[in-house]
């Protein structure tokens, strides 16, 4: 046997490096240790893969990697951009196990956060129209004079109708 083919043994990192870039891992992939491990060693080197997803997911080093990450970079630093989880609901419409229904269901969602679907815009009885684009259109009222004259023959008929 050549033990120069052996993939475990080739890696020349030490544990502890490699503990510390599976705990990052780990936080993008929290329920999956198998995919965080093979961020780690690569698809091909099975035996690291496995041993590290089964012995290392409570491993006190990678605890507590974890846990100096999340200080240092925050909880959203290892949530998938827009664009990845875009990637992702696309790939699962994409799965021919799916039924029909669980496609269509998929690309949907995959429409709606790439923007393809329109939002209707929320128009409220004030002066602003909010649209769900992240447009905000304000109304045209005249002037700032004109806008004074129609607030005071407002105010001055509120009050008449307070005192009645």
């Amino acid at each position: 046997m050549n033990v120069a083919l052996v993939p475990w043994q080739q890696d020349n990192r030490d544990e502890d490096t490699l503990k510390k870039a599976f705990a990052g891992s780990l936080l993008k992939y929290p329920t999956d240790p198998i995919k965080a491990a093979i961020e780690v060693f690569g698809a091909a080197n099975n035996y690291r893969v496995v041993k590290a997803s089964q012995d290392w997911v409570h491993d006190p080093l990678v605890l507590t990697t974890q846990t100096e990450l999340i200080k240092e970079f925050g909880e959203d630093t290892f949530l998938p951009s827009k664009l990845t989880l875009a990637r992702r609901i696309f790939e699962l419409g994409e799965k021919t196990t799916a039924t029909v229904g669980e496609r269509l269901a998929a690309f949907r969602l995959y429409a709606d956060v790439r923007g393809f679907i329109e939002k209707q815009a929320v128009v409220d009885n004030r002066s602003i129209t909010v649209n769900q684009n992240k447009v905000m259109v304000v109304r045209d009222y005249g002037t700032d004079e004109q806008w004074e004259l129609q607030v005071k023959s407002q105010q001055a008929k509120l009050v008449s109708e307070a005192r009645d």
